[in-house]
Parts: structure tokens; sequence; C-alpha cells
């Protein structure tokens, strides 16, 4: 498997915290982490050395050219389909340990902590298209916490706005919460491709795992949360304590582990 941080230039706490925590042994799972950050407009020479530096001790950095801003999500996570499209599906030497065949794409925010033992569980892997014999993610499958009947926001002061000329329709197609989804690569391939041809959407995961995926794509969408009960994300201050029962949830950015 690989898990694609999406991170802030400036989050060297937070990306910290995360490898000494539940990314401490991942590649002895059979895990790939990296983080992948965008270009801070604002940010000093100190902040691209330092982050240079990290890359050089950690090896475990994507450092993209895209703007690090909140509404070029769409563009950030679209360029993290490509580096996983190119290093795991186009390359045929590029697997994981517990593939043979393309590993599952997943994409997390810096603020959910995730649980390796629980993602690589074999009830998991099988929900997730998982072919034993095969050793490989098979179909178009999307897995994470499903939203329906969601309506897009019209005031123009929000941070959420959709004005009518980008999305005229009055609700979203079910779609998966940005904070953390998985993907096997025949859907990462499909909605990547579409995706190029659409007009730009500022909400990466209405659009990827919405709009495109499952509208376009067909994909099957796995809600984690009600049909396993594995994935709750809630306001915490406590990292990952119950390992028999969450696959991953979200911890406040502004919590004393991240500062």
């Amino acid at each position: 498997m690989v898990i694609f941080v999406s991170s802030s230039p400036s989050s060297f706490k937070r990306r910290e915290t995360i490898r000494q925590t539940w990314a401490k042994n991942a590649r002895d799972k059979g895990v790939l982490v990296l983080f992948f950050i965008g270009s801070d407009l604002t940010g000093t020479a100190d902040m691209d050395k330092n982050i240079i530096n990290e890359y050089r001790k950690y090896k475990d950095i994507i450092h993209d050219t895209v703007v690090d801003d909140f509404h070029q999500q769409t563009v950030k996570v679209l360029r993290m389909m490509k580096y996983y499209l190119k290093q795991f599906v186009n390359n045929k030497k590029s697997s994981t340990s517990t593939t043979t065949g393309p590993p599952l794409f997943i994409k997390a925010d810096e603020d959910v902590q995730i649980n390796l033992d629980k993602l690589l569980s074999p009830k998991m892997l099988k929900t997730f298209g998982f072919n034993k014999e095969s050793g490989t993610f098979e179909g178009r499958i999307i897995g994470g916490t499903q939203v329906y009947m969601a309506r897009p926001d019209r005031n123009s002061s929000s941070k959420y706005y959709m004005p009518h000329g980008i999305y005229a329709k009055n609700l979203y197609p079910p779609y998966v919460s940005g904070a953390f989804y998985t993907m096997t690569s025949p859907a990462v391939l499909e909605i990547y491709q579409r995706s190029l041809n659409l007009e730009y959407f500022p909400f990466e995961d209405i659009f990827l795992t919405g709009i495109v995926g499952n509208y376009l794509c067909r994909a099957n969408i796995v809600h984690l949360y009600e049909v396993h009960h594995d994935i709750i994300i809630h306001p915490t201050n406590t990292l990952l304590d119950d390992k028999e029962r969450h696959l991953a949830y979200r911890i406040p950015l502004n919590s004393s582990l991240f500062m």
C-alpha cells in the first residue's frame, strides 16, 4: 500500500509526529508513507532549505510545484495520482511487499491517524478488492466515509461556496470524505484520465470520488463506517488507542501533539 499524506510545507512537527507514531513501522509492514507537499508562495528561503534537509534525512517527501492552497487540493491530489500511476502502475518493477501488482492508493490528511494493523487485516484487504490468489487489488473500488445528499453551498462568503456556473445541480452525487480514502489502481487510472478532460472543480473529494469516481466512472464506493464500523473521524487529543475498533480518525491540528 502507498499512503499519500497531504501535508503543508510548514508542517514539520506534524510530519515528525506521524513518523514517530502510526507510521513508525510502516515499511516493516509493507506500507510506504509519503508526504505530498505543495509550494508555499509566502514561504521563506529557510523553509525551502528545511524541506530539502528533511527530504535528505527521511526520503519520504514529494515536493510538488502546485500551490498549497485549500482551493488547489484537486490539483494536488491529481498530482498524487499522476505520481502513483507513474511509479507504481506504469513501472512494472514497482510494488510493495504485500502485493505483486500495483499497491492500494490511499490519500490521508495530515491530521488523520491510521491504524496500519487494521488497514492490513484480511477483512479490510478483502473490502478493498484484494485477491489473495493473484496478489492484486481488483475492480474500481473507493473506500472511505461516504457522504449522501450533500447540497452545494451558495453562500458567496463561505469557504465552501459553489457558484451555479461551476455546479448547477441542487445535490452533489454521493462521495467520500477527503480526510481519508482508498482507491484501487483501476479506479485511480480512470478517475485521473477522465478528470483531465473536465473543467476545474475546487473541492477534491466531491469532484474526484463523487462527480468523476461515482457518477462518471461508476466506481464502487465502500462506506467503511456503515459497513464495518472501522473508520471514525472525530475530535480527540489522544493518539490511536483502540486498535480493535478504529481504522483511522482525526486529531485537531491545534492539538498539543502537533505543536
